[in-house]
């Protein structure tokens, strides 16, 4: 868990020196991905969980994974 954490951290960084606007949601994350893809803020969903299509998900990418075998980078 910590690791990921330092990987999400990351990608914020980089996300926010490319000019894109990074959210946190204050409850489910899942919840606060899918309102923002229902209403075409975003393009998809990150997420393994299906219950995103129940809070209105258009789009859901899954197998997201950190991998050591990848260069310990996101893949």
């Amino acid at each position: 868990r910590k690791r990921f954490k330092g990987v999400l951290k990351e990608c914020e960084t980089l996300l926010k020196s490319m000019g894109v606007r990074c959210v946190k949601g204050r409850g489910e994350a899942e919840a606060t991905c899918a309102r923002l893809n229902a209403k075409g803020l975003v393009n998809a969903v990150v997420s393994q969980d299906s219950d995103c299509f129940a809070y209105g998900a258009k789009r859901v990418y899954r197998n997201f994974s950190v991998s050591s075998s990848a260069g310990g980078g996101a893949m």
